[in-house]
């Protein structure tokens, strides 16, 4: 007799994993990148001094996992 197991829900990490971030500490330096882009509406220089990284450290994260600038909202 099989033992079928129950299908889990979805991980709510998996968007993350999917990205390349696997350790907790990435996954924060995102999510963390992310916030610093949208309170400066896509200013890399201020995001990037608000996180205490190099722009190039900041660029390179964006490109990592595939963050974008996101879109100035009174456009």
């Amino acid at each position: 007799m099989a033992l079928e197991l129950p299908i889990p829900d979805p991980c709510p990490f998996c968007e993350y994993v999917a990205r390349g971030v696997t350790t907790h500490g990435m996954r924060m330096g995102l999510v963390l990148a992310e916030r610093a882009l949208r309170r400066f509406r896509g200013n890399r220089r201020r995001a990037a001094k608000a996180l205490n990284i190099s722009t190039v450290t900041l660029w390179r994260r964006m490109k990592r996992y595939g963050l974008e600038v996101p879109p100035d909202p009174g456009d």
